[in-house]
């Protein structure tokens, strides 16, 4: 191949990269599979879990609208992990995904580039997280001349780039290696959304949260879901989807799972919430007597033991207790427990197995 044949295959395939991108709704429904772009290591939106499970707020809203799409035009999800903030755009225009629900913020220059949905969360702004003991970070200012963790190509990288002088940005693919940079001492601070930042103080008490929030511009900082420009039905899909996700209170369990104090109870639940699943699986074996009584108070003090116990109390109190139940009544391990729940505990079981898609593996321990 000559050097003039080569540079013409070179612009070949580079014009058909650059017009390759997400497709339309009518494209969807016809191949009959959608591509879903989420993150997974950015708490609370998206993260794997300690038992390997992917969880998060937006992961809630992914996961609903999935069974939309799949109940309206029967198409089903291929779902890609966004393990770093750039790649959002990146897989909208190559054509990895047709959505992105990964904490996005809509900004005015990215709507130049993709579209986004109606907004769908208000995030308050940017804060410094820290260790509890720093006295020398009390403000924003306070950062110039620190060493600060950001996520890469994030509203807070660009934030400090136009508006703390001196400060030695380390720009990281994402949340989890910035939290571990802080963690393990190679880093001053970490800027980031409050609403992570809150998570993350919420699960480790030697942090501090130094605030308060602020935005580029004093610009309130929306999520959107992400879309290609071309995308202009499934942009109205996504729009209606919120609005009726909003109308109908889901998004409120939503948020309330991930951003009040009843999530981090919640997470503790996730330790034993297999055991008490399997439980539940046997409702429609009626049983009176000793047993049901045994495993209803059992049952009560673990959900009362959230407000005091750490993950692994939890845990240990799970195996001590269940052992308890089965000895105490001459039952071997792969018998079950019979017993009727009131229906406060079903509920409450329901709406956790919702968000955490327990496989109830635990059936397998004590058949």
């Amino acid at each position: 191949m000559n050097i003039k044949a080569g540079i013409i295959l070179v612009l070949i395939v580079l014009l058909f990269t650059n017009m390759m991108e997400s497709r339309t709704l009518d494209e969807i429904t016809k191949d009959g599979f959608v591509s879903i772009g989420c993150k997974d290591s950015f708490r609370p939106f998206g993260f794997i879990d300690n038992n390997g499970k992917w969880v998060g707020f937006d992961i809630d809203i992914a996961q609903k609208l999935s069974k939309n799409l799949l109940r309206e035009f029967g198409v089903k999800t291929k779902w890609v992990k966004i393990n770093k903030s750039s790649d959002r755009i990146e897989f909208l225009q190559n054509g990895s995904v047709d959505i992105v629900i990964a904490s996005f913020s809509i900004t005015p220059l990215r709507e130049k580039i993709i579209s986004f949905s109606t907004p769908y969360y208000l995030n308050e702004g940017l804060v410094i997280l820290t260790h509890k003991n720093r006295k020398d970070i009390q403000k924003i200012e306070d950062l110039s001349g620190k060493k600060v963790a950001v996520t890469g190509r994030s509203t807070g990288e660009k934030y400090l780039v136009n508006n703390i002088k001196g400060v030695k940005l380390i720009p990281v693919a994402n949340d989890d290696f910035a939290h571990a940079m802080l963690i393990e001492g190679k880093c001053d601070a970490y800027f980031q959304d409050k609403s992570v930042c809150d998570y993350h103080v919420n699960h480790n008490l030697d942090l501090k949260i130094v605030g308060p929030p602020v935005t580029s511009g004093n610009i309130k900082d929306y999520y959107g879901i992400g879309l290609s420009k071309n995308a202009v039905k499934l942009k109205k899909y996504c729009d209606d989807f919120i609005t009726q996700l909003k109308k109908s209170g889901k998004f409120d369990d939503y948020s309330k799972f991930w951003f009040s104090r009843e999530g981090v109870k919640a997470e503790k639940l996730d330790k034993v919430l297999s055991f008490l699943s399997a439980v539940a699986y046997k409702l429609a074996m009626p049983g009176e007597g000793e047993e049901a009584n045994i495993a209803s108070e059992l049952l009560k003090n673990f959900i009362s033991s959230l407000k005091r116990k750490t993950y692994d109390d939890l845990q240990k109190d799970a195996s001590v207790k269940r052992k308890t139940v089965f000895l105490k009544n001459g039952l071997q391990l792969r018998k079950v427990i019979i017993l009727k729940f009131t229906n406060q505990y079903l509920e409450l079981l329901d709406e956790h197995n919702e968000h955490y898609m327990i496989p109830h593996t635990s059936i397998q321990f004590i058949k």
